[in-house]
């Protein structure tokens, strides 16, 4: 077990509509954490069980032994799934890293004592081993304090960074309704790193392509990464300014509307 403080303040990267089921998420991921020197202890998941849900904590090894039984097998019996590495199995604030997969949602989570550098390269390595033969929707790195990672991506509460007009209810007001498997070219807002899909680079701005305008612009980066996915990565000083740019192009769901 490590034994690094925790600072209690997270670095997540949150991907929406990653089709897979929960089991196959997890036998693909744990032996890749590995490699990374990143091991996974712990899971804990909601399981049905007599027509209705319940909540287990288990360790890897007692998980994978119960997965002998059929129905531990049945990547439908299960309806989210978090896999991590705590102090305390059974405390989320001692967590040091985990994933999460829930509703076509993965949630990447650091707590940011394992250094900043460290954390952006291994969500990258992540990021391009999932998005390899399988495309997401959307996709963004955000902070937090505390533990408010639900399985919106952090969808009830405002971020720690800068977000013009940023308004939580209206993204978590989408996220659960008909219309978000059709988001598209939209996104909940601009991030520093963003996963786009084939409609975000499609988008013509002032005439020209999306990847042609960011560069004409110095508005950062956009680098092919997957199947059917780009990663932006936006300078600081840069943020704001495109944040107002695609909110009066109406992109942004996450924001106030005047």
């Amino acid at each position: 077990m490590s034994k690094k403080e925790l600072t209690k303040k997270r670095i997540c990267f949150v991907l929406y509509g990653y089709k897979i089921d929960a089991l196959t998420l997890f036998d693909k991921l744990l032996p890749f954490y590995e490699e990374k020197n990143y091991p996974l202890k712990s899971v804990r998941y909601d399981f049905l069980k007599d027509k209705s849900y319940r909540d287990e904590k288990l360790s890897i090894l007692k998980f994978q032994e119960k997965r002998k039984k059929s129905d531990y097998n049945t990547a439908e019996n299960y309806s989210s799934f978090n896999v991590f590495l705590a102090d305390k199995q059974a405390e989320p604030l001692t967590r040091h890293y985990s994933l999460s997969y829930n509703e076509e949602t993965i949630i990447l989570m650091f707590d940011a004592v394992y250094g900043k550098d460290d954390i952006m390269f291994f969500f990258k390595e992540t990021l391009s081993f999932l998005l390899k033969d399988t495309t997401a929707s959307l996709g963004y790195l955000f902070c937090q304090e505390g533990w408010t990672t639900y399985a919106s991506g952090d969808g009830y509460a405002e971020h720690q960074m800068p977000l013009y007009k940023g308004n939580s209810k209206m993204w978590e007001k989408f996220f659960y309704s008909d219309e978000f498997p059709h988001i598209k070219n939209r996104y909940r807002h601009i991030y520093l790193q963003n996963i786009l899909s084939t409609y975000h680079v499609e988008e013509m701005f002032d005439g020209i392509p999306f990847i042609q305008w960011v560069e004409k612009n110095a508005y950062g980066t956009v680098e092919k990464i997957g199947k059917e996915n780009w990663l932006w990565c936006i300078p600081e000083e840069k943020q704001h300014e495109i944040q107002v740019i695609f909110y009066d192009k109406g992109l942004l769901i996450g924001v106030d509307r005047e």
